[in-house]
């Protein structure tokens, strides 16, 4: 038997009472363990009992007198499920992974596992179910450790006088990443729905995130590495990656409650930074290892933040907007204080590269322009590139510098590699019949 129906009688309780039934996408019933789990447009995957018959319902809470199991995040994680609190209605465990609606959730064959799917973050999630004697057996202190179960309860870019992009750049160059409701507006949203009714207890499963399926490539770049160890880093979602290959396996860091835009790894030690979108987008520097948060850093972007970069002597970090000014930040990231801030260039601006030689210098590149930075003080200066009779000024998609600090190559999206000296363009080379969407110096 199955159901997979959104409205009927045996569902009813997973509508908040007075709702429109209008948010929840898809659902599946595990008749043998007599969960629900749903998907909705917050984002959420939720688990309830099976069948859920009371709308805004107030069932005893002592609950039904059969355990079940749960869904749950992995271990290896060491981060937080964020759970927020729920609709008045039945009680249920919700999980955060997802980045914006979720459109389906269905049951494995075997009833093991959930697999989500994601609409605009356009992720595959596998979750593990967790039957209730494993919950009380050896897993169960990962919940108490690590992790929170709710028991209780755009584009600012005008490309019409860039003709020569293709398609795949332009619609990148028009994307918004404007929301109407924020993650971090939920719990205010929440709160509102929740009155004095009481709600039927939730079930004892629980979701552990198994494997993420997916990469954000689409409208990223420079955001897949190796760590210090070896794994591959990445993101997809509101999810940032650390793969093993050997082991297949994957873990995870889950600070995160809205799209990751961009990763950027310590030079020295085995850090990530990655960035969000958001109203106030922030900006996160972890532990490969440990997976835990060595700073969180907010208060100077708004919409989200494109591109991150480590000093050479990895003390500072550089990110770079999406505002209406694509502004640049300086951090000191071990402080979480702004060392300086200022008006990066009113087009989309796609990478932001550090002097590995001057830690005062760097340079960004976006739709026709590439600007020299310095930083003085409190201050951030800048000069534009000069391209002479040499080259045309065109979009670059990638930058990197040379084997000294006045040496900087761009790629541009007609495929050629420009090199400059200091700011002025010395050559142009046909590297490409395409976009140069990375580059990478050497040594040798």
């Amino acid at each position: 038997m199955t159901w997979t129906s959104v409205l009927g009688p045996e569902v009813n309780g997973i509508w908040p009472k007075y709702s429109n039934v209008t948010n929840v996408n898809s659902v599946d019933a595990n008749y043998s363990s007599a969960a629900l789990v749903t998907g909705d447009d917050l984002g959420l995957v939720k688990l309830f009992r099976f069948p859920c018959l009371k709308k805004g319902g107030s069932a005893s809470s002592k609950g039904p007198s059969r355990p079940l199991g749960s869904l749950q995040t992995s271990q290896a994680s060491k981060g937080l499920v964020v759970c927020l609190p729920g609709p008045i209605g039945a009680k249920f465990k919700k999980y955060i992974g997802h980045s914006a609606h979720v459109t389906t959730v269905r049951w494995s064959s075997d009833l093991q596992w959930v697999v989500s799917t994601g609409g605009a973050d356009h992720a595959v999630f596998q979750w593990r179910f967790l039957p209730e004697g494993v919950m009380n057996g050896v897993l169960e202190p990962l919940l108490q450790e690590g992790y929170a179960d709710s028991n209780s309860g755009e584009s600012d870019s005008d490309v019409s006088d860039v003709p020569e992009l293709d398609s795949d750049i332009e619609q990148e160059a028009q994307t918004s990443y404007e929301r109407q409701v924020y993650k971090e507006d939920l719990p205010q949203l929440r709160k509102k729905l929740i009155g004095s009714l009481k709600r039927q207890k939730a079930p004892e499963e629980g979701l552990r995130l198994q494997f993420v399926h997916g990469y954000r490539g689409f409208d990223c770049r420079n955001n897949l590495f190796y760590s210090q160890g070896g794994e591959v880093v990445y993101h997809v979602a509101a999810v940032a990656v650390v793969y093993g290959r050997q082991q297949h396996a994957q873990r995870f860091y889950l600070g995160h409650d809205d799209d990751i835009l961009c990763l950027a790894t310590h030079p020295l030690k085995d850090y990530v930074a990655s960035a969000q979108v958001g109203r106030d987008p922030a900006v996160h520097v972890w532990d490969v290892q440990t997976l835990k948060c060595l700073s969180l850093l907010k208060g100077h972007h708004s919409k989200g933040v494109c591109a991150l970069e480590f000093t050479a002597d990895g003390k500072s970090l550089i990110s770079v907007g999406i505002d209406e000014f694509h502004s640049i930040v300086i951090w000191d990231w071990k402080k979480g204080e702004r060392l300086a801030k200022a008006r990066g260039h009113k087009e989309k601006t796609f990478v932001v590269k550090s002097n590995p030689f001057r830690m005062d210098k760097l340079v960004t590149v976006g739709i026709k322009h590439i600007k020299f930075w310095q930083h003085s003080g409190g201050g951030l200066t800048f000069k534009r590139g000069i391209f002479g009779n040499l080259g045309r000024q065109e979009t670059m998609m990638s930058a990197c510098y040379g084997r000294s600090e006045d040496l900087v190559f761009s790629g541009a999206t007609n495929g050629d590699v420009y090199i400059w000296r200091d700011t002025t363009l010395i050559k142009t080379v046909k590297a490409h019949d395409g976009p140069v969407f990375a580059m990478c110096s050497l040594d040798k």
